[in-house]
């Protein structure tokens, strides 16, 4: 029996790929790549936010040792500048680090 049936992707009329798929293969293809990328894309998104908070919870943890000094706000930006990278990992994180497989 013939594949008959067409890409439903619009503008493609290639044939469609066998089974219950209505996209061709390489339509397929490519929104497979598309979707890989956005994932790697939303997973440094993630990454970031997690360095964001957890470099947030480092200078609140420095602030707070201080107590209720009062301090200037040049002091306040030397601790800042001082401060430490924190050095969190998350573990859904880790694969791409490791350039690992980009699933989180």
């Amino acid at each position: 029996m013939a594949n008959d049936k067409t890409c439903s992707k619009e503008g493609c009329d290639r044939p469609a790929a066998r089974g219950k798929d209505a996209w061709c293969l390489e339509c397929r293809a490519a929104y497979q790549r598309e979707y890989t990328e956005t994932k790697l894309v939303q997973a440094r998104g993630a990454g970031f936010g997690d360095g964001c908070e957890a470099m947030r919870e480092a200078l609140m943890t420095t602030f707070d040792a201080m107590g209720r000094a009062q301090i200037s706000a040049g002091e306040a930006v030397g601790v800042v500048r001082q401060a430490m990278r924190p050095t969190l990992v998350r573990p859904k994180h880790v694969d791409l680090i490791a350039g690992g497989n980009v699933n989180v």
